[in-house]
């Protein structure tokens, strides 16, 4: 569904009839179609859990390696 944006040239807002439509009193109007169509897309489920499982996996590793060098460290210490 395409989304419409009013632009009125002037310094006051513009107004809404009992209707529902809008109007710029006194001011030049214009409206852009499609405007909000390529600003307010929502990512495809592909990217989103390809971000997701690269984080996930980022989250695993470090946790891993963690465990690891405190393996390590504690084995040293512990002599």
């Amino acid at each position: 569904m395409p989304r419409y944006v009013l632009y009125c040239s002037q310094d006051a807002a513009p107004t809404v009839s009992a209707t529902g439509t809008l109007s710029c009193d006194g001011g030049n109007a214009s409206i852009q179609v499609g405007l909000l169509e390529s600003t307010m897309n929502t990512p495809d489920v592909e990217s989103v859990a390809a971000v997701w499982g690269a984080a996930f996996t980022m989250v695993l590793l470090c946790y891993v390696i963690s465990r690891g060098i405190g393996s390590v460290l504690n084995m040293v210490r512990e002599g």
